[in-house]
């Protein structure tokens, strides 16, 4: 299972993602940037977003 890896960034850095959550009124997160998102066939599509239905999430499918 591949998970998201926080961003090693600087105290400027957060203080940008501070400022453009205020401006938008969202919470930011900053993750490492992940693999290639997977190509998938029709089948596969399906698959995936009756699994996040069932979950309440959101999946993201990448390439190994």
């Amino acid at each position: 299972m591949m998970e998201l890896e926080v961003a090693d960034i600087s105290e400027d850095e957060i203080a940008k993602i501070k400022n453009l959550e205020q401006q938008m009124g969202k919470v930011l997160l900053a993750v490492e940037k992940p693999r290639r998102i997977a190509e998938l066939s029709e089948a596969q599509l399906e698959a995936l977003k009756k699994t996040e239905e069932s979950l309440g999430c959101v999946m993201v499918a990448y390439t190994s």
